[in-house]
């Protein structure tokens, strides 16, 4: 799309159900756009946004936000649509997710891609629905504002809707639904699938003991290894430690092993240490814990 100008895209995407806001600068905008999340606009509202002006990012001229060649959707509590956002850049790791998304999600036609493999997805909303920001994932849904069209700041290459379906062609009353429940099973799953912010570098990479490993391999090796991959994992895990057993404890438990076998198997590996999250003083209740999670998010649907 060579034109994407606030004026040339804006009014087809309020016909569509979207909140359209022009992107002042390449970094975000300067558009006090907070109003928008309140009230439906309307095409009286691009009027208002198109007409209105805002200096340049080098602040030595004013630009029409009708001539604004970046546009951003807003969401609120009045649209229909809300957005889950991957910002996940280690590919294998965004791969994992993604692989979560399919386990838990609806496929949806509206798939944006800025920086690969950086992925969002837009969805209806299913009844009430609110915005949460667990790095490196947020969802958009009663607040918060997306960038759409025009530029990413980083690859100098426009967004790009990879479906062919994008928001000027798709009614937002016509997306699948997605629930409250069901982001919530989204994120449960992912918790367990994918590491934990923590073991997310600045980049999303997945850091592990001082470097870089690939967490849906070790899903995969305990798929393919059993017990000895989990064994292998527990042995060499020495960073993110909380993550790796809480995951090894939901395949265990996923297996058929019960709460009291899991215990004595991590406290093989961790039941004597000290000055640790797993000292011998509360490494059984975390274990116990951690099954118990497993148990409950079976019970609910979520993907182990």
């Amino acid at each position: 799309m060579s034109d994407t100008r606030y004026s040339t895209l804006a009014y087809r995407l309020v016909e569509n159900g979207f909140g359209p806001i022009p992107l002042t600068h390449l970094k975000g905008t300067t558009v006090k756009w907070g109003g928008a999340q309140k009230v439906r606009m309307t095409a009286l509202s691009v009027d208002h946004f198109a007409n209105k002006a805002w200096f340049s990012p080098d602040k030595r001229a004013k630009v029409l936000g009708g001539n604004c060649d970046r546009v951003g959707l807003v969401h609120g509590p009045l649209y229909d649509y809300c957005s889950v956002d991957i910002d996940i850049s280690e590919p294998d790791s965004a791969a994992a997710a993604m692989e979560v998304v399919k386990a838990t999600l609806p496929e949806t036609p509206l798939v944006r891609v800025g920086k690969a493999p950086k992925v969002l997805l837009i969805f209806q909303k299913d009844g009430d629905v609110h915005s949460v920001k667990p790095h490196p994932i947020e969802i958009f849904a009663n607040s918060g504002q997306i960038a759409a069209f025009g530029m990413h700041p980083n690859t100098g290459r426009n967004y790009e809707w990879v479906t062919g379906a994008s928001p000027l062609n798709t009614r937002a009353d016509e997306l699948p639904k997605v629930s409250q429940a069901g982001l919530n099973a989204f994120l449960e799953t992912l918790k367990l699938e994918v590491p934990q912010p923590m073991d997310i570098d600045s980049e999303g990479r997945v850091v592990t003991a001082g470097d870089y490993s690939d967490f849906a391999e070790m899903v995969a090796e305990r798929k393919i290894g059993g017990v000895q991959a989990c064994i292998r994992q527990l042995e060499n895990c020495t960073k993110g430690r909380n993550n790796t057993v809480m995951s090894v404890c939901a395949y265990l438990w996923a297996e058929g092993h019960n709460e009291d076998a899991i215990v004595r198997f991590v406290d093989r590996f961790f039941g004597g240490t000290r000055n640790d999250e797993f000292s011998d003083r509360k490494m059984e209740s975390t274990v116990r814990s951690f099954v118990q999670r497993a148990e409950k998010k079976w019970d609910d649907g979520v993907a182990l």
